[in-house]
């Protein structure tokens, strides 16, 4: 009976023991586990700032003990690891593994042994604010504790800037338009790959254009567009190898054709790089400055002349069927020797039904036949009129030219017509007097 009084008192001495200290197993609130100890010491190595694709960061690299007898994740350390700024939380990120200053936490650190981890925040565009890093795991007992805790001023970290291996310099500017006449600005451009590897403009640079804080969309230019490159459209994905340069160009559709546009390029590989290119495009005459490009222009002009003689009616030799006539004259003004059938287009319209074009004897030669650049020639065209009332709608337009030009268009009555024919006795006879 002794022993047993003996034996309880000695039980009831150890329960007031672990009591006191805080040792009894049962949940285990931070800070509450007496001998308990971290599995790992964590000491930074140093605190930097970068830019990501995302925006900057708070990368923090870390030298890490373990000291329990089981392998560490090195990631899992940054995991336990929380920041804030001035109070609010910061998210965790991470930094691209083609980042130079990416760290590898993929494996474990073995036990006894060391290794290194790294933590990254998003913080946006803050630079300045206090930043607390907090560090609790569990301990060997199970229970929370505390490996870490530090508070760095971020106006003091150091933000690193990586150098591209890729430059680019603007060569020329243009503003024109499409064959829907809609405002375009194409900038030609050579692209340099300085880096080891083969690479392309397009798989290098991220190049944007923004117009009164908008981004532009892209544009192209027609292939009959007197400024069209083939060459050039091609060129955004040609790779070329290191040391090499290519002239590149990019076109975009204009939100307003008179308001300055800026281009921005950055390197898809070092978000962190500074701007590759950052320049603002005046698209008005006079607006240059010391740093600024003004936007030059093209001639888009037709390069045929068609002039309107005058537009009579008359009758078909052949059927008698009533015909109006266009007669005019065509003059090639380009470099190439050209039909008049084959530069121009030309429709007569009465009462929205297309009306069909009327042979004319001996107008072939003219219409149909080759002229050199520089000459000028008598045109003729007739349509079969459909009705004796309708207003008719005469059009020329240029088949060679990108957004199909018109170069003539009028509307005639049929009075306007009959009096325009009063001069001639016959219109056949005036057609073939003619050529």
């Amino acid at each position: 009976m002794r022993k047993q009084r003996v034996m309880t008192v000695v039980a009831m001495v150890c329960m007031f023991a672990l009591m006191l200290s805080g040792c009894n197993g049962i949940g285990g609130g931070m800070g509450g586990g007496g001998n308990a100890k971290a599995p790992y010491d964590v000491t930074i190595d140093e605190v930097f700032t970068c830019g990501t694709y995302d925006g900057d960061v708070l990368v923090a690299n870390l030298s890490v003990e373990n000291k329990s007898k089981d392998y560490v994740p090195a990631s899992m350390i940054a995991y336990d690891i929380t920041a804030t700024i001035d109070g609010e939380p910061l998210n965790s990120s991470y930094l691209s593994s083609m980042d130079e200053n990416y760290v590898n936490v993929e494996g474990n650190i073995e036990p006894g042994g060391s290794g290194k981890s790294q933590a990254v925040y998003a913080i946006g565009d803050k630079t300045e604010g206090e930043v607390v890093l907090t560090g609790v795991t569990y301990g060997e007992n199970g229970k929370m504790v505390e490996f870490m805790k530090e508070t760095i001023n971020l106006a003091d970290v150091e933000k690193r800037i990586e150098e591209s291996d890729f430059a680019i310099t603007i060569d020329n500017v243009l503003k024109t338009d499409n064959e829907e006449h809609k405002d375009i600005v194409v900038i030609d451009m050579t692209f340099t790959n300085n880096s080891s590897e083969a690479t392309s403009y397009g798989g290098a640079l991220d190049f944007k254009v923004f117009q009164k804080g908008t981004e532009l969309q892209r544009g192209y230019l027609p292939y009959k567009h007197p400024a069209y490159d083939e060459e050039l459209d091609n060129n955004s994905y040609r790779e070329i190898q290191g040391g090499s340069d290519l002239a590149v160009r990019a076109v975009y559709e204009l939100n307003d054709p008179n308001a300055p546009i800026e281009v921005k390029a950055v390197d898809y590989w070092k978000n962190n790089a500074e701007p590759v290119l950052e320049k603002e495009i005046k698209l008005e005459e006079g607006d240059g400055g010391d740093d600024s490009i003004v936007a030059g222009s093209v001639d888009t002009a037709s390069k045929f002349t068609f002039t309107v003689d005058d537009a009579i009616i008359g009758l078909s030799k052949y059927d008698e069927t009533p015909i109006v006539v266009l007669a005019g004259t065509f003059t090639n003004n380009s470099d190439e020797a050209i039909s008049f059938s084959w530069a121009l287009g030309t429709k007569a319209v009465q009462e929205g039904y297309t009306l069909p074009e009327a042979y004319l004897s001996g107008s072939n030669n003219f219409n149909y036949n080759e002229i050199e650049p520089g000459v000028t020639i008598p045109i003729f065209i007739g349509w079969e009129i459909a009705d004796s009332e309708g207003d008719i709608t005469l059009t020329v337009v240029d088949n060679e030219h990108y957004a199909k030009e018109e170069i003539y268009s009028k509307t005639f009555t049929i009075d306007e017509l009959m009096e325009n024919t009063e001069s001639y006795q016959e219109t056949d006879e005036v057609i073939d007097g003619s050529l």
